[in-house]
Parts: structure tokens; sequence; C-alpha cells
């Protein structure tokens, strides 16, 4: 008979079975026994997802940030008919985002599932953002509405294929929870130099050296879209999905099956919900408001004072990030995300 060991042999008063499971949990945790797939992502593995963050915040922040000054304010194009093209676009994307999803999980590639929809999503991402600020100022305002409901279509489209791989793989690249939310300290980071540059995208259109806020613009809008396909390209070359062989051999999910799944997960639609509620309505209602405030309020129609007093603020909201991101990255580690984001609330 085997002679059990002295480490192995649990302490007077304690049930071997709590033994057992403290021991198994010690060296589950040990360095040397832990899944390849859980070990910590390096920096340049942290930078490289981060940089992707770039895009992101372009895709769904320019646009919005954009429409009303350049379509409205500088065209003079009916706001009401900006604001249903927007709406148009965002119902779009809530139909091509599910399908994305549903491609992107059964995809079968050497380059993973996620990677080469990121790259492509960049590629058609930084081809159609320029076509918007392209808008024959001379057509009628009918003529103009269907330009803009068309660009607006295919960029929403482009950045369905691009944001549903990128996000997906920010949640494959570690199964630790902790190291994931590292990870997402790094995409914060890079988001916010991106909406650092936002708010002065207008500002800088206005500039005495284009001439004109449409030929500025539309320089701005190219360089917008030289954006996107470069950051796509450390995310598709510094990456790797950590994905098992099982997750990588189940068959396909139909997309009818993914929804009813993912609606049946409660949990899943609290998140969902407050997300929608806290991080996207009330930013965006403002933030589409707040232009005419500044130019016409504040400002008496000038609108390179207001341009420069919102990208002033937006300026201001890139430190504070920088200053509250590693307080919340210390405070999740030590109280859980639950805790931190019930007290955020």
């Amino acid at each position: 008979m085997m002679q059990a060991s002295p480490e192995n042999t649990p302490p007077e008063g304690l049930p071997s079975r709590i033994h057992h499971a403290k021991t198994t949990s010690a060296l589950a945790d040990a360095p040397e026994s832990r899944h390849p797939n859980q070990a910590p992502l390096k920096a340049r593995e942290k930078l490289s997802y981060g940089s992707g963050a770039i895009p992101f915040t372009l895709a769904y922040a320019a646009l919005a940030n954009l429409a009303f000054p350049i379509f409205n304010i500088t065209l003079g194009l009916s706001a009401t008919l900006i604001g249903i093209a927007l709406a148009i676009g965002r119902l779009w994307d809530a139909f091509t985002d599910p399908v994305m999803g549903m491609i992107s999980d059964n995809a079968r590639t050497r380059w993973g599932r996620r990677r080469p929809f990121i790259l492509l999503g960049g590629l058609l991402c930084g081809l159609t953002f320029p076509l918007f600020w392209f808008l024959p100022t001379g057509w009628g305002e009918p003529a103009q509405f269907a330009w803009i409901v068309l660009c607006i279509l295919l960029f929403y489209s482009a950045t369905t294929v691009y944001s549903v791989p990128w996000l997906s793989l920010g949640y494959e690249l570690n199964p630790d929870p902790l190291e994931r939310t590292r990870l997402q300290a790094w995409r914060t980071y890079l988001a916010a130099g991106a909406s650092l540059a936002l708010p002065w995208i207008y500002r800088g259109a206005q500039a005495d050296g284009f001439g004109d806020t449409i030929v500025g613009m539309r320089w701005l809008g190219l360089a917008c879209g030289l954006a996107f396909i470069l950051f796509a390209w450390p995310v598709f070359l510094g990456c790797r999905e950590r994905v098992d062989a099982t997750t990588l051999a189940r068959l396909k999910t139909p997309l009818i099956q993914g929804l009813r799944e993912t609606c049946a997960n409660r949990a899943f639609l609290i998140l969902v919900g407050g997300i929608v509620t806290t991080m996207l309505c009330a930013p965006m209602l403002v933030g589409s408001l707040d232009i005419y405030i500044n130019n016409y309020h504040i400002f008496d129609g000038d609108t390179r004072r207001g341009a420069a007093y919102a990208a002033t603020f937006g300026t201001i909201f890139f430190l504070l990030q920088l200053i509250f991101v590693p307080l919340a990255l210390r405070l999740t580690a030590r109280f859980g995300k639950i805790t931190v984001i019930r007290a955020s609330l």
C-alpha cells in the first residue's frame, strides 16, 4: 500500500474532502500547472488588441459627433432628415450584428475565427467613412438625404464586420476574469486617445488653411479612413485566439438557435440593458445637443468658438479617464466587478 506523504495528509480535525479541495485549488493556481490559455497576456498583446479600440471608437462616435455639425449647421440639411438617416442606420446595425456574430462564430480559417474579419472590416470602414463628406453640395435635399442613407448603410455594414469580431476576440484572449479586466483597461486607454481627437475634428475642419469647412472635412475624413485601416493591422498581427479544441469542434450554431439561447440568458439581458441606458443613451442624447447650445446660446452663432469649447471638454474627459481607469482597475481587483459596478451606478 502506498504510504501517504506528510503534505498530503489532512491536518487533524480537517475533513479529507476539504483538504483535497484546497490542495487541488492550490495546484491549479500554481504557475507551472496553469493551462496555456490562462497564461498572462504580454504587454505587446494588450497593446495590439487595444489599438483596435481606435477604429471601434471612430466607428461608433465619429459620425454621431459630426453628422449634425456638418450636414445641418454647415450645409443646412434638415435636422429631422439627419435624425431619420441615423435611425435607419441603427436599425440596420441591429439586424446585421447578430448575422455577423453567427458568421464569425462559425468561421474556421488558418488565422482564427475573428482576425480575418477584423482586418477586412477595418479596410471597409476606411473606404466607406470618407464617402459621407464627399456629399455633392449642389444637390437638392432629397438627393442629399438619399446619399447619406446609402453611405450609412455601407459604413454601418463595414463597422459590423469589424466591431463584432473585435469585441468577441477580447473575451477569448484569456479566460481569467482579472486578466480580461486588465485587457479592457488597455482598450480604454487607447479608446480615450481616439475620444480626445474626435471633438477636435469639427474645429479642425474650420481651419483657415482649408478655406472651407466641407473641404477640411473631406481631408480629415480621409485621415480617419486611413486610421481605420492602420490600427486594424496590429490586432490581426499581434493577437491570437485562445479557444479550446472542444469549442472549435462544436457543430455550427444556426442564427435562430443562437438568438434563442442569447435571449434566454437573463444575466446577459440585464447587462446589455444597463449598458444601453447608462453608457449609450445618456451620452449620445447630450452629445447630439451640446453643439447647438455652445454655438447659439453661449457664443451667439460663432461656430468656431462653440466647436473649440466642446473640444476642450473632450480633452478634460480624456484626462479624467487617465486618472480613473487605474483606480477602477485596482478597485475591481480588490472588491470584484459587481461591487464596483453597483457603486458606480
